[in-house]
């Protein structure tokens, strides 16, 4: 008789950190889904397991059933919600080294119109600086990130 199924590892495991993609730090309770999105059976949209909670340390371990294609999706309160495409591929001669190890950065949720004013002006004086160019630069854990240069006009 012929079998259709997959050689599989018994137990691999897909360890998730879910981060603050500016603090670096880690968020406990954000929201994982696992979707299996294709395998060696075709595609799919299959949910894989229940919907889980990070710990205080922003882990989680989600337990794939296949090699295949999969879809993390991770939710958390005041942030963007994000998906991630990841692909399990387990050796069924080596099972011990089935683990993954996925890190999610998650982008803070602001604002959609907010506006940062920035005036400049000569400190002995109090007269605009018109012409000077300022640079904006966001700080993160993965460094400096230049948001834009402006030309400062007369008003400062």
């Amino acid at each position: 008789m012929l079998s259709l199924d997959q050689v599989q590892c018994p137990d691999p495991l897909m360890n998730v950190t879910v981060m603050d993609n500016t603090t670096g730090l880690t968020i406990p309770g954000a929201r994982i889904s696992l979707l299996l999105t294709g395998s060696q059976a075709g595609l799919s949209m299959a949910m894989q397991g229940p919907v889980l909670t990070t710990d205080l340390e922003g882990m989680a371990v989600l337990n794939p059933t296949i090699n295949g294609n999969y879809s993390v999706k991770v939710e958390a309160e005041n942030y963007t919600p994000r998906e991630m495409p990841v692909q399990l591929a387990c050796d069924p001669l080596d099972c011990t080294k089935c683990s993954l190890e996925v890190m999610v950065e998650l982008e803070e949720a602001f604002c959609s119109h907010r506006t940062l004013k920035l005036i400049v002006r000569d400190s002995t004086n109090n007269t605009a600086l018109e012409g000077t160019l300022v640079t904006i630069v966001k700080e993160s854990h993965h460094g400096p990130n230049a948001l834009g240069s402006f030309t400062v006009n007369e008003f400062g």
